[in-house]
């Protein structure tokens, strides 16, 4: 799994394997499933899935991402209405098709709709007790149709985020991607799981209920490090000072930085977080590579 025009994909053999098992299914069975990738920042979760989406294109499937945020006051559902805003934009014939006699519950949580549709009828008003549950069977009914007509792969990305709303529409999902060719593929931080919002109860639940897999991404040992390093035409081998584990993203920035700093000391004693040294050109200054961030999740 390799997106194009990306710098290759290394390690990760095992991870890669099982989220191929996913493809695998819903590519010759027509059964999708929720995966769960979970690890510290900087570790590759988003990269992962990513190529997973890749992969998925690859083989004929519509590959669709929405993300949650930090910020105080994100709108509730917001992954589902990115996903769904997306997919609107990229075949509006065939997505009106799609949206069906669920078009007016589609547009209660996508209120955006209403401007590319004109001819989305009034949603139904019910007690507030009721309306939840139908917003939510309307919305399964309205995947089910896209994915019966192209399988999907959905990405939910910082999970750790994410509102009540989005999770409660997760759990409601969650149950039938058995039965249907969708995929969802969801990222979340350890060190962000708040047991004050919403997402660990869902993680602890969904996989409770063997309704989805977790996987754990644990740092790239030497040996990856080494390949990434020579993928991004970094220094000599003899120039670093290895360590035993780091993290995708730090090892980007590092080789960017000692790149232009080659003739420099390198410090061994910088670390990663948990203990894990990486290789850090001196002086050091900021260690937030954004220009590689997008690479390595």
């Amino acid at each position: 799994m390799a997106a194009s025009g990306r710098t290759p994909y290394v390690g990760r053999e095992a991870e890669r394997a099982d989220a191929r098992q996913f493809l695998d299914r819903l590519v010759t069975s027509g059964q999708g499933g929720l995966l769960f990738l979970g690890g510290e920042p900087g570790v590759g979760k988003t990269r992962l899935a990513e190529e997973v989406l890749a992969e998925a294109r690859q083989r004929g499937c519509l590959s669709l991402t929405g993300r949650c945020y930090e910020a105080e006051g994100a709108p509730p559902f917001i992954p589902w209405v990115e996903i769904v805003e997306r997919s609107a934009r990229m075949a509006p014939d065939a997505f009106r098709e799609t949206l069906g006699e669920s078009a007016s519950e589609v547009a209660r949580l996508v209120p955006s709709l209403r401007q590319r549709i004109d001819d989305i009828p009034a949603p139904v008003e019910l007690p507030a007790a009721q309306q939840r549950h139908y917003l939510f069977t309307n919305f399964l009914a309205f995947i089910e149709r896209g994915a019966h007509t192209t399988p999907h792969v959905l990405l939910l990305d910082d999970l750790h985020w994410a509102d009540q709303s989005t999770l409660h529409l997760l759990e409601h999902i969650a149950p039938h991607l058995g039965e249907m060719p969708m995929v969802i593929v969801g990222t979340y931080r350890y060190v962000d799981l708040d047991v004050a919002r919403p997402f660990p109860k869902t993680l602890e639940t969904l996989t409770r209920q063997r309704l989805a897999r977790k996987l754990a991404l644990k740092r790239l040992p030497e040996g990856d490090v080494t390949e990434i390093l020579a993928a991004l035409g970094g220094p000599p081998r003899a120039s670093w000072r290895p360590s035993s584990t780091a993290r995708p993203r730090a090892i980007h920035f590092s080789s960017r930085r000692c790149s232009s700093t080659s003739s420099r000391k390198v410090d061994s004693s910088a670390t990663t977080g948990s203990g894990g040294r990486i290789w850090t050109p001196r002086p050091s200054t900021s260690r937030r590579g954004s220009g590689w961030s997008s690479a390595v999740g």
